[in-house]
């Protein structure tokens, strides 16, 4: 699954700009790590919306790795 081609549109909904996506073992755990940015900053507020369209994104498209932290 190209995970930029999912997640990019549900970043930018939000109004921000996607700038990495990398999914990878990290201390034992599977991570989903989701890099974004927008001119100005990013407010822990449009981290969390942009957080909940790219989860939802996610389970639309069958995004099934088993357990994992976004």
């Amino acid at each position: 699954m190209d995970l930029e081609a999912v997640v990019g549109p549900a970043v930018e909904s939000a109004g921000l700009e996607l700038v990495e996506v990398t999914f990878r073992r990290e201390r034992g755990r599977r991570v989903l790590r989701v890099t974004v940015d927008r001119e100005g900053g990013v407010d822990l507020d449009t981290i969390a919306e942009a957080s909940e369209r790219v989860s939802r994104r996610l389970d639309l498209e069958g995004f099934q790795p088993g357990p994992y932290a976004l």
